[in-house]
């Protein structure tokens, strides 16, 4: 993951630690969460050519070479797993 910073309007923290606290997660879990769903929507409305270069490279740095690609898909469906169950509250 990567640091970054941005501004954002007080009436906009209140109701992200609302809701971060009421679903269990940190504010950082949430806009990320929110990021994924903005992009989904955002790719959903583009040709699986454009999806498919502008995702190119997406996961490199989360895949070491000693890692069996069972274990890979195996951990991306937990951590989704996780996020549906998160989303349900």
């Amino acid at each position: 993951m990567k640091r970054i910073s941005f501004y954002i309007r007080e009436d906009q923290i209140k109701n992200l630690d609302s809701l971060a606290g009421s679903k269990g997660i940190s504010s950082a879990e949430l806009i990320r969460e929110a990021i994924d769903y903005k992009l989904l929507a955002e790719f959903g409305k583009t040709s699986k050519e454009e999806i498919i270069s502008n995702t190119k490279g997406l996961l490199k740095d989360r895949f070491k070479k000693d890692k069996k690609s069972e274990e890979i898909v195996n951990n991306l469906r937990a951590e989704w797993e996780q996020r549906i169950e998160r989303n349900k509250k």
